[in-house]
């Protein structure tokens, strides 16, 4: 409860201080400054005839007419998009179907072949006149194609895991869990919890542990230790009856990760706790399944807002198969952005100004921003897990 209190004093402060709202008109993604130009971009559009595009075609585009959007992705081993590039994919030709309205078409292109593929196809796309790039890849292809200098490619907006972006008219567009975790660490300490015992993914870089350690002191916190845990869930109970001790002495758990470990470890870390009050601070990459659990009652989210997501929800699931998850919703907000603009300003109005404007933009990622140096700023919401959910605590940010 005195996580509840504290997040409901932090949005009443932050209620007081909105003077203007952003509008999602429909489904689509509005330009602050250009409402009326982009309102109804989903007017006239078939909600029911889009159909899952083919995996394994050699060529795949989305949309026949309009300003090109090149969508650069690396195929799976066996020549499928597969996974999250595969949602990005399928988010996008969402997008294009509703709001594309022959104003912006995205043409796929494989990039499994590393920055040298990626090269090849930035040249081409550049050739082609495409307006934007979109890239799903590993750190060191987005940074290559980044260093591409500004005036020999199209700008790029990386939907993947964020990455040094140097080479100017490039930008990171998604918001990762160690950002969530680090807003959860300010509301746990507004609720005065001051000794945080922080769990830690095995696989996850060095870098994570040392930038929880800077936001657990930059509120007055302690980090009491760090530990790190099996993904695969092995062993999770022996290692957190080590660290015990450390469990004991804190008043609050973080936990980072994204397998189903985090269930098991969250269990014996109450189990270790011995009675003694703990709270717990996840992060938004936990797998969903995790929030069945009575085990996760209780436990601070924050999150990218997911109100909105389910604008789109039931229609990707029914096109596709399968659950909309946050990449895919990234590969819809990313067409819908472009396309709002494009509605508005016309293909050449799709400039770096325009994209990195102060009021940002409200999506079904909720509302961001886009700065110059290339970094996202996004308003996250507070959940708590409760009936098999996420439950958020405070409205979702409607301006900067």
């Amino acid at each position: 409860m005195q996580l509840i209190n504290a997040i409901s004093k932090r949005a009443d402060n932050a209620a007081a201080r909105v003077t203007r709202g952003l509008s999602l008109a429909g489904i689509a993604v509005l330009l602050a400054a250009c409402q009326s130009g982009v309102d109804g971009l989903s007017e006239g559009v078939s909600k029911n005839d889009v159909k899952a595009p083919p995996s394994t075609a050699i060529e795949e585009s989305f949309g026949e007419k309009g300003a090109e959007i090149t969508l650069l992705l690396p195929k799976g081993g066996q020549g499928y998009y597969e996974g999250e590039a595969r949602d990005v994919r399928d988010g996008a030709a969402l997008g294009v179907a509703e709001l594309g309205g022959d104003l912006v078409r995205v043409k796929v292109s494989d990039i499994s072949g590393g920055s040298a593929a990626a090269t090849k196809e930035i040249q081409a796309a550049k050739a082609r006149g495409s307006i934007l790039l979109v890239s799903y890849a590993p750190q060191d292809v987005t940074t290559a194609m980044a260093a591409i200098p500004a005036d020999q490619r199209p700008m790029l907006v990386n939907v993947g895991r964020k990455a040094p972006v140097s080479g100017g008219k490039a930008y990171n567009f998604v918001t990762e869990e160690l950002d969530s975790v680090v807003e959860g660490i300010k509301i746990a300490a507004v609720s005065g919890q001051k000794k945080f015992a922080v769990f830690v993914q095995q696989d996850y870089p060095t870098s994570f542990d040392t930038a929880v350690s800077s936001a657990v002191r930059s509120v007055g916190g302690t980090v009491t230790g760090v530990v790190r845990y099996n993904g695969s869930g092995s062993g999770v109970s022996d290692t957190v009856a080590k660290a015990q001790g450390l469990v004991q002495s804190s008043d609050t758990s973080l936990i980072l990760g994204n397998t189903v470990a985090v269930l098991p470890l969250l269990s014996a870390i109450k189990a270790s706790a011995g009675g003694r009050p703990m709270a717990f601070v996840g992060a938004s990459g936990w797998p969903e399944a995790t929030y069945t659990s009575p085990a996760a009652a209780g436990v601070l989210i924050v999150s990218v807002d997911r109100e909105n997501r389910a604008l789109i929800a039931e229609r990707y699931n029914r096109r596709f198969g399968r659950p909309l998850s946050l990449s895919a919703a990234y590969g819809y907000d990313i067409v819908a952005l472009a396309a709002g603009i494009v509605r508005s300003k016309g293909a050449t109005g799709l400039t770096p100004e325009l994209l990195t404007r102060k009021a940002g933009f409200t999506g079904v990622t909720g509302l961001f921003r886009l700065a110059p140096t290339g970094n996202v700023e996004r308003k996250l919401t507070p959940y708590s897990i409760g009936n098999g959910k996420l439950n958020p605590l405070a409205d979702a940010a409607k301006a900067f």
